[in-house]
């Protein structure tokens, strides 16, 4: 839409050729800037996925982590030598 309004202004106060040139280039670009915009919504697609995946996968650590006795829980080292 702001090319669009560009293009307008520019055949009203400049060049109608030049404005002219300005739609055949948006309209070249379309099919590229929808491929850009499906590349970007499989590609978010695809990493909500892997994020679903990867926490699903630390809740099951962190189950595991907690079922586990308190005697095989690592100890905190304190901060004093």
């Amino acid at each position: 839409m702001v090319l669009t309004s560009l293009i307008d202004g520019v055949r009203k106060y400049q060049n109608p050729a030049l404005a002219d040139l300005l739609r055949v280039f948006l309209s070249e670009n379309s099919a590229s800037r929808q491929q850009l915009r499906q590349y970007l919504v499989d590609l978010a697609t695809v990493k909500e996925q892997e994020f679903k995946v990867m926490d699903e996968e630390a809740q099951r650590c962190r189950e595991s982590i907690s079922k586990l006795p308190s005697a095989a829980q690592p100890k905190k080292k304190s901060g004093k030598q």
